[in-house]
């Protein structure tokens, strides 16, 4: 019953500390710009009710479309959930994209070889992306507003798909 007890307040306690933490404590760099941007229809800087609704929907949904996915791709008994070894599956498939991008990152940005990327290194592979952000830019801005609407953001993405479809076939 103690150990309950003990349990419960640290529950407690941890959620209390992250309701002190703030809301954007655990958020990603410029998730509430994005937020804003993408929700706040009068501009007004604020999230009404109806807008608030708008963004919890969609998050709903983009997490439901998410896990679909995953269901689609590991799901290997077609029991419509993720077992432990279907989970470990998708766990070593993430672990496995990131060790490919890091790969491809030090191939690219890596001059000496090291292994590591220096702070020269890095101040260059940050300069090349924000090349080719200002180039999707100069080529999906539509409506040149410069920034990517919904439906822009959505063309780009189509187009690196058609190319990445295009290059595997290449190959």
């Amino acid at each position: 019953m103690r150990v309950l007890i003990c349990l419960i307040s640290i529950g407690v306690l941890s959620t209390v500390i992250m309701a002190d933490a703030g809301p954007d404590k655990n958020r990603r760099p410029g998730a509430k710009k994005r937020l804003m941007q993408q929700f706040d229809a009068d501009g007004d800087g604020q999230l009404s009710e109806s807008e608030r609704a708008a963004a919890k929907k969609a998050h709903k949904q983009h997490r439901q479309r998410k896990h679909d996915r995953m269901l689609e791709k590991f799901d290997a008994d077609g029991d419509g959930q993720l077992s432990e070894e279907e989970r470990q599956a998708a766990r070593d498939a993430r672990d496995a994209r990131q060790a490919e991008r890091r790969q491809k990152i030090l191939e690219k940005f890596d001059a000496d070889g090291d292994g590591v990327l220096s702070e020269d290194e890095r101040a260059a592979m940050k300069e090349a992306r924000q090349s080719r952000r200002q180039e999707i830019l100069a080529r999906f801005d539509a409506d040149g507003d410069g920034k990517l609407s919904r439906e822009e953001r959505k063309a780009a993405r189509e187009a690196r798909r058609q190319r990445q479809n295009q290059d595997s076939t290449d190959s």
